[in-house]
């Protein structure tokens, strides 16, 4: 390895030690030798083949507080398993690394004017001018036309682009008015606390309290309190100190402190915005409850449900992200800006190129650019520019490339000067390789640059070279012959060819089209070099070369045999008279400008459109029912060509039908609709990944089909716009978007789709609670059970009581939405709604109704009591499993310690029950246990709840679980292989192939589970084979497609993501 001060020392060949120190203002570099291998580095930049550059280091003060004045760093390079450390140095630490106001004093005092805030000011300046020439491109490589190139400078405002980013985000997001909202209200948790407590305001008592009431000597509570009356109790406290409230504490002392770094730079031009938000950030910090959150040792990892869902949180959270992504755009350039410098002087020369009168380029040139910057570059190094200067007797043609192999150098400037008049092809050229600097070199590196460019000029001819910088460091701005014929050769010709195509000579002849001769610049080709000639071309000679090579007896011909039509001949070539005159059966539109009035007259008086364009033809994909009932994917086409034309651009809107069924709506029975669609029989592709239209229906009521009517609205140059409505007028929100396909097939539900969609259900179903006007009294409801529980823990009044229970778990069953409203709720939500009835059922002390079922089935007192009796037990087991989540706070644990229930009468909806109360890892597995002794008993709902609680609340973990999925898996197949598939009870079918599904998950982590050829796999095959007959419904699921055929896809991996939507939602 050689290792070289600067770039110039590299190119004149002149090496230091490895324990140099480096300056990066120099641009030092590293070249390997021929057998030497680099380990990746993401501080060096490849210029050359084993040639790197090393890139300016990005300091931070723990970097430097050995030697805090030398701003030096020491980083390692691994060549060949070799590790190297090199020294080098930047000229300013930046002042946005320091996160602490008396830290910025004491290091203002060290470095004092190389503690920078100068670099940053530009690197936004840079990065907002790439912004602003690219802005609206999402590809990955944006262009611009040059010739829009000056007016994008035109309009790029410094001042925007350096706006504090703490004012960006405070504008964008609203975040001082949404702090002093918040302020006041900010979200809490109630926590529990045992301590002692005045015996008369104990509400609540946990196992800790009771074990301290049972060691208190006496026989009554009284005499336990003793002389002060006191016990343990439960005492709730309102807790401030949130994961959400403290990433808002720590994020505003993170704006707070960009205020004060604004203020104490001295500039004015927002230093009112800044003051008023530093206000409110104060404001804020003076709560006390925000004073008890603050933490200095609060590190912020990842979002929870408030920061992603809760409005406010949301903004802090998204200007956050914002500000994150801002301060990693600049530490990501801060090492490459000499690249960023040197792609902005290339914009510059093009710009100033553009600034010549007289000046010609391709109307298509183009810059190339990257959204994502490349070790600071923005454009690509592959661009080359060309532009023409037309002098009076000269071309001037400019030529701007980046980075010349020849010279090492960043930009390559060339002028080539063609003499108009001379008959020598020859031309002179001038070479300016330049150089850029973010800084001015040092001493050194001058006397290298002179060394280099002192022979370079020798040997190359050149006669000057450039070299760019932007700093004086540190914190400054550095402010006669024979014409041979050339007729015969091949590529002469060729090239003749399209310059004339391409500078549209028959619009240059228009306005001259009553002359006899004209002059034009034209390009000729000889021996690889490209001249400017100055020609004059005969009228006449032009108007005769047309006419003998237009056919004119082949459109007589066309204009006789089919007579019945009025042609109209459209040409660039009706500029001459002869063309008129030799086709009177046409009308030949001139294309002068000066006659367009009488064109658009004549289009007037025959009423007929100016130009037609055929449409893409657009095809979309729906799920058909065939006479068996099975679903297959049909494709119909919207349009045949000759009806889908617009003329002169208009919209033309196209209605999509099912001819087989001459039917003009479509179905929906999801939330969210996946549309295939193809556009001229092709797939539509973004980045090359193709595209469906998704239909989604806002306020949708699930299991409900909607009938819509699908529109594509079709305009040239515009991709077809999907327009969807309700025909029943229902749903009046119904959005389309495009979205990448997803996953064409599936084998199982992936686990993720079922925990996503267990929490967008918790989502879904607050919102439906929330908006429910009679649910205020279930609340009341719980309180009529507690005090009936007080008066009677033994079943009297029991007709009354059973009603009662019987009206309060109807306030959460299905209505109005076909869902219990309770169900898939996250009882852990924060929402104001979901503590309250937390709270109201943990102090109506609920639990005493689960005693009473257990005590009741335990004794075997069931049988024996009056059948209103036995109904009251029933409504009771009822409601409490239609409390879901909610029943762990009413000691449902209990109901899973009874080792059998042998009352028939009783089980379906006591296996139901513990299925919905199953949250946890211990109640599954107590449930999983009775599979060998339930599992084939068609009467019970045993395997209605195994496969619930696989639904709603498994941990499919393959590292955690505990289910013998596989012997479970193959023992329900075998037993519905036992006899033929007519013999089953229709709803144990139904459940036991839900199961199926729902065990398939387990494939996500066992990818032997029920794989090809395996023992699962081929019994799976013989089950689908035996109800290859049967239709196994289930409307939650689908109304149209079996269970049995899903189970088949799955089986067969051609499962598709509607078909995962529909599963879950059973």
């Amino acid at each position: 390895m050689r290792l070289y001060s600067s770039l110039f020392a590299y190119l004149n060949e002149s090496p230091v030690l490895i324990e140099t120190l480096l300056n990066a203002r120099d641009r030092p570099i590293i070249a390997l030798d021929p057998k030497e291998e680099l380990s990746a580095s993401s501080f060096l930049i490849r210029i050359a083949d084993r040639v790197y550059e090393i890139a300016f280091p990005y300091l931070k003060p723990t970097d430097i507080s050995q030697h805090p004045k030398q701003l030096k760093s020491v980083f390692p390079v691994k060549i060949s398993g070799h590790i190297y450390h090199l020294h080098i140095t930047d000229e300013v630490l930046d002042i946005e690394t320091i996160k602490d106001k008396q830290e910025i004093t004491e290091w203002e005092r060290i470095l004092e004017t190389r503690l920078d805030n100068t670099t940053s000011f530009l690197i936004r300046i840079l990065v907002g001018n790439f912004a602003n020439i690219f802005d609206n491109h999402q590809s990955r490589q944006p262009t611009i036309l040059v010739s829009q190139l000056q007016q994008k400078l035109n309009q790029f405002n410094v001042d925007e682009a350096n706006i504090p980013i703490v004012i960006s985000l405070e504008r964008r997001y609203q975040l001082r008015r949404k702090l002093e909202a918040i302020a006041s209200h900010l979200r809490h948790q109630l926590r529990r606390q045992a301590e002692l407590m005045p015996l008369g305001r104990i509400q609540e008592m946990d196992s800790y309290c009771l074990r301290d009431y049972i060691r208190r000597p006496g026989s009554t509570p009284a005499e336990k309190a003793g002389a002060k009356q006191q016990l343990m109790g439960i005492q709730r406290y309102q807790d401030f100190n949130t994961a959400e409230n403290k990433f808002l504490v720590y994020f505003s002392q993170i704006l707070y402190f960009n205020c004060y770094q604004y203020q104490r730079s001295g500039a004015s031009q927002y230093l009112a915005e800044i003051k008023k938000f530093s206000l409110t950030i104060d404001l804020f910090k003076q709560q006390p409850v925000v004073q008890d959150i603050q933490d200095r040792r609060y590190q912020f990892t990842k979002p929870n449900y408030v920061l992603q869902q809760n409005p406010i949180y949301r903004s802090f959270y998204q200007a956050y992200l914002e500000y994150i992504q801002k301060k990693y755009e600049k530490e990501r350039l801060w090492s490459f800006r000499n690249y960023l410098l040197a792609d902005s002087i290339y914009v510059l020369l093009t710009a100033a190129l553009l600034r010549f009168q007289n000046i010609g380029f391709a109307a298509n040139l183009k810059i190339t650019g990257t959204s994502v910057p490349e070790q600071g570059r923005y454009i690509d190094q592959r661009e080359n520019l060309a532009v023409k200067v037309f002098l009076k007797n000269q071309v001037y043609v400019f030529s701007l490339k980046k980075i010349s192999e020849e010279f090492s150098s960043d930009l390559l400037l060339t002028v080539d000067i063609h003499q108009l008049d001379s008959a020598q092809l020859e031309f002179q050229q001038l070479v300016f390789p330049i150089w850029v600097f973010w800084y001015r070199p040092s001493d050194n590196t001058l006397a290298q640059i002179n060394k280099y460019l002192n022979n370079l000029m020798n040997v190359h001819n050149i006669k000057q070279a450039w070299i760019f910088y932007l700093q004086l460091p540190p914190n400054q701005f550095s402010p006669h012959g024979i014409i041979q014929p050339f007729t015969n050769n091949v590529d002469t010709v060729n090239h003749l060819t399209n310059y004339l195509q391409k500078i549209s000579l028959f619009k240059i002849l228009q306005p001259c089209i009553n002359e006899e001769n004209i002059n034009i610049v034209t390009e000729i080709l000889y021996n690889q070099q490209i001249f400017y000639k100055r020609v004059t071309l005969s009228m006449a000679a032009i108007a005769n070369i047309v006419s003998s090579k237009i056919n004119i007896q082949s459109l007589r011909r066309l204009a006789s045999n089919h007579s019945q039509y009025q042609f109209v001949l459209v040409s660039q070539y009706n500029i001459f008279a002869d063309i008129q005159q030799n086709l009177p059966e046409f009308i030949c539109l001139n294309p002068l400008s000066q006659e367009f009035h009488k064109i658009w007259e004549k289009k007037l008086e025959c009423n007929l459109p100016l130009f037609g364009i055929y449409l893409d033809q657009i095809e979309f994909a729906i799920g058909i029912a065939d006479s068996t009932g099975r679903i297959s994917t049909q494709w119909i086409q919207l349009s045949n060509q000759e009806n889908a034309i617009s003329y002169e651009g208009d919209r033309t809107v196209l209605i999509g039908n099912i001819p087989s069924l001459e039917q003009k709506f479509f179905r929906i029975k999801n939330k969210i609709a996946n549309l295939p669609i193809r556009v001229n029989g092709e797939d539509y592709c973004k980045h090359g990944i193709p595209q469906d239209y998704k239909i989604e229906i806002k306020d949708y009521e699930s299991n409900e089909d909607v009938r819509i009517g699908i529109e594509f609205h079709l305009q040239p140059g515009s991709f077809p716009e999907l327009k969807v409505t309700d025909i029943d007028s229902k749903y009046n929100n119904i959005n389309t978007f495009l979205a990448d396909r997803i996953q064409i097939s599936y084998s199982y539900i992936p686990p993720a789709k079922i925990t996503s969609t267990r929490q967008q259900e918790s989502l879904n179903q607050i919102a439906r609670l929330k908006s429910r006007q009679d649910f205020q009294e279930f609340t009341t409801n719980l309180i009529q059970i507690s005090q009936a529980l007080d008066s009677i823990f033994t079943i009297k009044d029991n007709d009354n009581f059973q009603n009662l229970l019987k009206d309060t778990y109807k306030k959460i069953d299905r209505q109005p939405h076909k869902v219990d409203s309770l169900k898939l709720v996250d009882s852990s939500s924060i929402d104001p709604s979901i503590i309250e009835i937390k709270e109201v059922i943990i102090s109506c002390k609920i639990y005493r109704l689960v005693d009473l079922i257990c005590k009741t089935i335990k004794n075997n007192n069931f049988n024996s009591l009056s059948l209103s009796q036995q109904r009251t037990i029933e409504k009771a087991i009822i409601f409490t499993g239609k409390l879901y989540n909610f029943a762990q706070y009413s000691s449902s644990d209990k109901l899973f310690s009874l080792t059998q229930l042998n009352t028939s009468s009783l089980r379906n909806e006591y296996l139901q029950c513990l299925a919905r109360v199953a949250i946890n890892e211990k109640r599954q597995n107590q449930y999983f246990d009775w599979f060998n002794s339930y599992y084939s008993l068609e009467k019970t709902k045993y395997l209605w709840g195994y496969s619930r609680i696989l639904l709603w609340y498994y941990n499919f973990n393959f590292q955690a679980n505990s289910l013998n999925y596989q012997e479970h898996f193959r023992l329900i197949m075998e037993y519905l292989l036992s006899k033929p598939h007519t013999g089953f009870d229709y709803t144990y079918k139904q459940n036991a192939f839900l199961s199926l599904l729902y065990l398939l998950s387990f494939r996500e982590h066992d990818k032997i589970f029920c794989q090809e050829g395996s023992r699962e796999n081929l019994t799976a095959t013989r089950v689908i084979e035996h109800f290859k007959q049967d239709r196994i419904i289930l409307n939650q699921v689908s109304s149209e497609k079996p269970l049995n055929q899903y189970f088949q896809e799955m089986i067969e991996g051609t499962a598709t993501e509607n078909d995962l939507n529909n599963i879950v939602q059973a």
